[in-house]
Parts: C-alpha cells; structure tokens; sequence
C-alpha cells in the first residue's frame, strides 16, 4: 500500500543552510540570517529546527543543543532534562556521561563556563581559539565565518579529516572526552582519566539493552515521528530489537542505492513481513540527479561526502520533525578496528603516537600505501591538544581512535550531512555504556558470540534470516511504496 506523505515543510519554511546549527561567540563576525539568538543567558545563536533547553539559577546554568534523552527518567522532555543537569550540576560529569543521544551541553557554574558534546561526538562541534575569543559551532564553515578566518586548506581525505583539523586553518574540531573551559580557552581531557573497572561482555551488553530500551522509551515521547533503517547487518538487528516496545509507531525502511544494498532490501523485506512492520522501499537517485541548489547546500552545510543522493532522498520523504535511530557506532562494541588492525606489526602495541595514528590512517582509511607528512602533523596537534598519552594510559588505544577519530569525524559528518531531512538518534551513544564496553578486554569482544545469542533470544521469528549474507532471495517492494 501506497502511504500519503505529509509535504516536507523544509522546502518552503527554512532555510536549511547550517541547518540544526548553533553558535557561540561573545563577538561573532557573522551569524547567518536564519539563525535566531537562543532564549538564554549565553551568546548562543540557533537555526530554527535546532532542539534547545536552558536552565538556569543564580549564576548556574546549564543549556542543552540537540536531543539528550534521560534512560532513568524518560518521561523527561527537553527542558526537564536541562532541569536534571542543573540540579545535579555539582556531579554534572555522571549525570551527561549516563545519557543518551547526540547533543551538546554548554554550562556556567561559580564564575566558570565550559562546554562539552556527547560520547562519541557525533553532535559535531568545530571551535577556533585566539587571544581575543573562542568560537564554537555545529559546522566547520560556520566556524570559520563567524570567527572571521578565511584561509582554506583542503586535502584528500577519507573517513574523516586526519587529526582535529578542517578544510578552515586555525577551526578544530572538538574531541567527544575533553570539555573546553571558555575562559582559559583550554581543552582538559575527562575520559578517561583513571583505570576501567573490568567488564564481562555479558554484563556490558546487558547494560547497554537496557539504557537504549529506556532511551527508545524516552525519544517516543518527544514531539516528531520516529523512522528507523533496516539492513542485513548486526547493528541494524540489534537496534531493531531494542525498540520492540514501539514497533507499531516507527516506519521502517531501506534504501536501494548501489548493488549492495539489494541484499539489505531482501533480508528487511523479509524482517517486516515477518513482524507486520510498516516498512517503506526508499527510491534514490544519483548524485547527478540532486538539484544544484541542494547540491551548493550540502556542499555549504558539510565538507564530508558520505551519500548525499541519500540524505537528499530523504529530506523529500520525510518531514522535517523526524527523528531517525541509527545503528552505526556499535563496532566499538565488538572491536571492529582492534580485529582488523592489530595483527599487522606496525600496529602490534596499538596506536601509540602520531606515527602509529597515521600510519593507520594512510594505509587502512586512505587506501595511501605510504605516509604523509602533512597528515602526521595532523595527528600531533590532536595527540597534543587533546593528550593522546593521557588517554590511552587507560585504555585501548583502538577504542580511543574508534571513538574520538573514526566516529566523531565520520560518523558525525555522516549524521550532519542528514540535518537538512530530520535529527538523528543514536540510542546507544552514552559515556556510561561505552566505558562498560571499554572495560572488556579486546580479544573477549572481538570473538564473542554473546550477541547473537541473545538477539535470538529476543527476536526468535527471525533467527533463521542470515546476517548479511552474500546471497538472499525475497520480494521486496516497488521503490517508494510502503508495506
């Protein structure tokens, strides 16, 4: 059955350059036209689809950007979770670190103003320091502008920009473990910071069900429709799983963009005939294909490419409201990087300096079968600014590099190259969960079977469809068409 889609107000009511954006500056050189001062007592600017909730008393507040979902209290809607940090602003640190999301969370407390964003920094903010202020933003181009910098410095890149840095010289991009103090204009890593309580895998993924079933809970209870991707992949399984309570109110769907997505659409035809899902057959077209005016907004909103014919598909389908749950950033839970990298002998005692980090990042993410001297000063000035050895005295190196490299820069350009369609949820993105992982030893997550045990205990109906398999027949339906 054909479903009735809503027409996208985004066409017609925003304008989406930067959209879902804020800024931050005392002094800013640019603020862009479509952007609003916040209802707050900190110079904060915000596009007009940009979630925002302050809280403030006395000279404490605490204000929040984008969607922070409280798992113990999901009936929390923005502004009382913004109310929750601000009551327990004293142990502010445990109370961002248990929740779930992606967001940003700028405080003031005692003469002190800082400003941190979520676990796996997949709500991107990009800062430029100098002697006069410090300038952040959601997005690079942004940053440069408001900041006044105008030099440009591109280079080939992929699965993120080398390092901290941009295509903008002097705009860096913030790390998801350190928090910037505004009035030192200092970086000061968190996390970790001490020893990992040690973990069983049981135990972590036991943890991680449970906080993302509350933060599902709690995302059903924001204002907005909730669309969810299935594909052949574990993840997309394991999120599946984790929202059984809200099935009957979440549209389902697959792209079908290259050849290998066709056994993505056949095994999620397969899954929502199997549990009466609604799902839909998401009709993409080429990059070529993409109005140029998307095309120059894209460009303008990010300098990472990740599939903009898909990102465009989906602003013309789905209202501007929407919220989609991705899965993507559970390979840290199973040491992808750590499986695939640590037999090789450069990388035997992980990634320990900025050798190590572009030697990995040349010949495993660039496909460049030598290194660059260029991106090695790339990494130093992470490794310095956001002290690499500090970090990785306490844990695994792989993880950090998973974590502050390969998600905050890929995965949440990825997720802003989808801010023009809807906001993006990531339901397993908190400090609490990912400290529980990072304390069970690489080998143990790398090897075990623990998950799929228990997904087939959660989802027995479907136990007997592969994991992406290389082969798999099914009808699937007509491109666009809802089931």
């Amino acid at each position: 059955m054909k479903r009735n889609i809503p027409e996208n107000p985004q066409a017609t009511q925003y304008d989406l350059k930067f959209a879902r954006g804020f800024l931050y500056s005392l002094n800013p050189v640019f603020v862009p036209p479509n952007f609003v001062g916040a209802k707050s007592r900190l110079p904060i600017f915000l596009h007009p689809l940009t979630t925002f909730a302050e809280a403030s008393k006395g000279n404490q507040i605490v204000a929040v950007v984008g969607t922070m979902l409280d798992p113990d209290r999901p009936e929390l809607g923005p502004s009382g979770v913004a109310e929750m940090l601000l009551e327990n602003i004293g142990d502010l640190q445990r109370h961002i670190d248990r929740c779930i999301g992606r967001f940003a969370v700028f405080w003031q407390d005692a003469g002190s103003r800082g400003f941190q964003i979520d676990a796996m920094g997949l709500r991107s903010a990009f800062c430029r320091i100098d002697e006069n202020q410090v300038t952040v933003a959601s997005h690079a181009r942004l940053t440069m502008l408001a900041s006044g910098e105008s030099k440009q410095r591109p280079i080939r890149y992929r699965w993120g920009y080398p390092g901290i840095s941009t295509p903008f010289a002097n705009v860096i991009r913030m790390n998801p473990n350190a928090r910037l103090e505004f009035e030192t204009g200092r970086f000061v890593r968190f996390f970790p910071v001490k020893p990992l309580p040690k973990q069983s895998i049981e135990v972590a993924w036991d943890l991680a069900f449970r906080r993302a079933e509350k933060a599902a809970e709690a995302l059903a209870r924001r204002d907005g429709k909730i669309v969810l991707s299935l594909t052949a992949g574990l993840d997309s399984r394991t999120t599946l799983s984790v929202t059984q309570e809200l099935w009957s109110n979440i549209d389902f769907f697959t792209y079908n963009h290259a050849e290998q997505h066709k056994i993505d659409l056949r095994i999620a035809s397969k899954i929502a005939d199997c549990y009466d899902l609604h799902f839909l057959h998401l009709g993409t077209q080429t990059e070529d294909d993409i109005p140029e005016r998307m095309k120059k907004l894209f460009r303008n909103n990010t300098f990472l490419s990740h599939n903009r014919a898909v990102a465009y598909a989906y602003s013309e389908v789905f209202p501007a409201s929407t919220f989609h749950i991705r899965s993507n950033l559970l390979e840290l839970f199973r040491s992808n990087l750590f499986q695939k990298g640590h037999t090789d002998s450069r990388f035997r005692d992980g990634l320990q300096g900025s050798k190590e980090l572009t030697d990995y990042y040349c010949s495993k993410l660039t496909g460049r079968k030598e290194t660059n001297a260029k991106y090695q000063n790339y990494f130093e000035e992470m490794c310095e600014v956001f002290d690499w050895k500090g970090g990785i005295a306490f844990a695994s190196s792989w993880d950090l590099f998973f974590v502050e490299h390969r998600m905050a820069a890929w995965q949440g350009g990825v997720a802003l190259e989808c801010d023009v369609a809807f906001e993006t949820v990531f339901l397993f993105n908190s400090r609490e969960i990912i400290r529980a992982f990072m304390g069970v030893p690489q080998e143990v997550r790398a090897k075990s079977g623990y998950l799929k045990k228990v997904l087939k205990r959660r989802l027995p109906e479907i136990s007997d469809i592969p994991i992406n398999p290389r082969q798999f027949s099914y009808p699937v339906p007509e491109r666009g068409n809802w089931r």
